[in-house]
């Protein structure tokens, strides 16, 4: 991935370009590039984002310094914004949503996104029918009552992270709600506590290549797919706890969902591993307590310790040589050097990250 930084004035597409230079390009019209970077010491043109989002038009490009900044709502704009790193370029809205939009299409790159969002239907993240990209964004230190809530539209998440985050009442981590889709892919969620950390409906969904671990929940995923198509493949999820027992299973799975290469191990539960219709294949369960002994049922699952490296650091990558699970996934699926899949959220076609 290439991440953007901000050393000193950058120039964004304004979406009409000035021809004045003696080059080779076709361009026809006579309005300058803005500079679209936001600088909180006021060293840019603009020292908030929101002002640079008002300000802007689509097809631009906003870079954002270091800083903390209050919240952005894009509207139905279609815009790239780029922070300059997600350890230390924050949007935080202590009682709204720090990033929202609407319709349009949105790129959202390199921030912390930090919110105590108590409404109903509040979020930290909040995308309606939105075409987005949603790449290396942390969500830290926050107690919305719904996390990520996308409602329709067609979002791909890649290298998001969340930690520490407490959601209100019976609130919802991962929220989304079809018709439409997603890709979440090489997610880090850890060290919260969620009653429904993973709610997915309605939506075509590849969820692949995540570490879920750590959390305190009432159940840990659902995968409500209403018959669309929902593939679940290569993640692990260790560690986790119940913290109210009334919704039952660890995970719930509906019939057309596709479950294979996870790995599920040291979770607590009221209830099943799973509940619904639940083929899953080349999966793997070990050390979980649960309500009632259960596994999965499908083709070349196994039920032995996966030998992960160092859950107590967080490395779940597989021990060379020992782990029962190298080379031992889906053979129709191939790691990244073409070898058969390993088990887990390191193998597979998007095991590299």
């Amino acid at each position: 991935m290439l991440l953007l930084g901000c050393r000193g004035p950058t120039t964004a597409d304004s979406g009409v370009q000035a021809d004045a230079d003696t080059d080779a390009d076709t361009d026809t019209d006579t309005d300058t590039d803005v500079d679209f970077t936001v600088c909180a010491d006021g060293s840019a043109p603009f020292e908030d984002v929101q002002a640079a989002v008002d300000a802007s038009e689509d097809g631009d490009t906003i870079r954002v310094c270091a800083g903390v900044y209050g919240g952005v709502d894009v509207g139905s704009r279609q815009l790239t914004l780029v922070g300059e790193s997600a350890a230390n370029t924050v949007l935080f809205e202590s009682s709204g949503t720090a990033f929202r939009a609407a319709a349009g299409r949105v790129e959202l790159r390199g921030f912390t996104l930090r919110s105590s969002n108590t409404e109903p239907v509040g979020a930290a993240l909040h995308l309606a029918g939105t075409e987005a990209l949603i790449e290396d964004v942390r969500m830290t230190d926050c107690s919305p009552y719904i996390l990520i809530f996308q409602d329709e539209g067609d979002v791909e998440y890649d290298g998001v992270v969340i930690e520490n985050v407490t959601a209100q009442d019976d609130g919802v981590g991962f929220y989304l709600l079809g018709p439409g889709s997603a890709i979440v892919r090489h997610l880090h969620y850890q060290d919260s506590s969620v009653q429904e950390p993973l709610y997915f409906s309605n939506v075509d969904l590849e969820f692949e290549n995540n570490v879920i671990t750590g959390l305190e929940f009432g159940r840990l995923a659902t995968f409500d797919d209403a018959g669309r198509d929902m593939n679940v493949v290569n993640n692990v999820f260790h560690g986790s706890a119940v913290r109210d027992g009334t919704l039952g299973a660890l995970i719930h799975k509906g019939s057309s969902t596709d479950f294979v290469n996870n790995i599920v191990t040291a979770n607590t539960a009221a209830g099943n591993l799973f509940s619904g219709s639940f083929a899953g294949h080349y999966n793997l369960d070990w050390g979980n307590d649960l309500g009632s002994d259960s596994s999965f049922a499908g083709e070349g699952n196994l039920s032995v310790d996966p030998w992960f490296a160092d859950p107590d650091a967080e490395d779940f990558s597989l021990t060379p040589g020992t782990s029962p699970c190298i080379d031992a996934g889906d053979p129709s699926l191939a790691d990244t050097d073409g070898s058969r899949s390993d088990m887990g959220a390191f193998g597979g076609p998007g095991g590299a990250w």
